[in-house]
């Protein structure tokens, strides 16, 4: 393996759910988009049997409303999907195509859930689990491999050893996906915040860290920032800096990173062009430049960001930016509004609020 294949694979044991393409590969390392490609083909030919299955689909963002199938969450996720970032007939296809492999696991003999132990990684794993809570599995074995990091081993090493320690999912294993996933789901977070509390949560020992790092991206109740929101402008506070720069630093904050940098383009952007921002760019532009086509490109490299003075009042909590802003989201199967706003404290509880 060279260099960039190295770096792929580390981040792939980190963030499981991260998605690789040839051109934004090919822009990281300074290559030809043939050498990128190259690179990217030969790791797919490393030595682990049977087909790939990537469930690409950052859960953690958007609707993901109670009491859908797999086809009704799929289709509620294709939209959301596409209206954020690509083209709705596209997305379709591929969230179709991804349930049709998946519907298709009796052709196999085992099935091997790979996941990290990121939120992002758990809550696809709860999906699936619940998903499979109510099929026949017939001969087909379901296991299960929860990916962390070993720094003594390579990692062509970590993932044989990984693969080797599979092991096979419990009913207790898929009960508790049902009733988890069944929790981030509801459309009252009370279900989560109560799973959360409870004593035993041992036969998925990571979901209690995850669905509370799902908890803190509520809005505050302190100044209605979530606990993303919230390190942006602490990174920003003393000095500008670029999107890049603000999104390294945030994801040093976390204790497992989560978030696809795609998406966190669109925290920069939203804090940046509301009617209050929070965030403005240092050349006077109003409009935050993407990334064309995961290429980062100079317009993009080059926009720096500073806190605003209410972005500073709103770190001190001296004002409350869901009071200024509004807000019409979705975290998980809450749909945030005004009248339908809930809010998390710093002591771990959630409190519905009229504003």
């Amino acid at each position: 393996l060279n260099h960039r294949q190295v770096a792929l694979l580390n981040r792939a044991l980190k963030k499981p759910h991260s998605i690789f393409y040839v051109e934004s590969h090919r822009s990281s390392h300074n290559v030809t988009y043939q050498t990128a490609r190259t690179d990217l083909l030969s790791l797919e030919k490393l030595g682990l049997p049977g087909e790939f299955l990537p469930w690409c689909d950052a859960l953690y963002e958007g609707p993901a409303p109670e009491n859908l199938n797999l086809e009704q969450m799929s289709a509620v996720r294709a939209t959301f999907v596409a209206v954020q970032w690509q083209g709705y007939e596209e997305v379709v296809a591929q969230f179709r195509q991804r349930d049709q492999k998946l519907t298709n696991f009796l052709e196999h003999n085992e099935v091997v859930l790979w996941f990290g132990t990121d939120l992002c990684s758990q809550l696809q794993l709860l999906q699936i689990l619940a998903w499979f809570s109510s099929q026949r599995l017939f001969d087909t074995q379901l296991s299960l491999v929860i990916a962390q990091e070993d720094i003594d081993l390579t990692p062509v090493e970590m993932l044989s050893k990984l693969f080797a320690a599979r092991t096979e999912v419990t009913p207790a294993q898929l009960e508790l996906g049902k009733r988890a996933w069944a929790a981030y789901c509801a459309a009252d977070p009370r279900q989560l915040t109560a799973l959360v509390s409870e004593r035993d949560l041992s036969p998925l020992p990571y979901i209690r860290k995850a669905l509370i790092r799902h908890l803190e991206q509520f809005p505050s109740l302190e100044n209605g920032l979530s606990r993303t929101e919230k390190a942006i402008l602490e990174t920003v506070q003393s000095q500008p800096q670029n999107s890049q720069e603000i999104f390294a630093s945030v994801e040093d904050r976390e204790e497992s990173c989560f978030m696809r940098d795609d998406i966190f383009w669109a925290y920069l952007a939203r804090m940046a062009e509301s009617h209050t921002p929070l965030l403005t760019m240092t050349d006077g532009g109003q409009s935050f430049a993407f990334p064309s086509s995961f290429i980062f490109d100079e317009r993009f490299t080059e926009q720096c960001f500073q806190i605003t003075p209410l972005g500073a009042e709103v770190l001190r909590k001296e004002a409350d930016w869901i009071k200024l802003n509004g807000v019409d989201k979705w975290v998980g199967g809450v749909h945030l509004y005004k009248g339908n706003l809930w809010r998390w404290d710093a002591r771990g509880r959630l409190f519905k609020t009229a504003n």
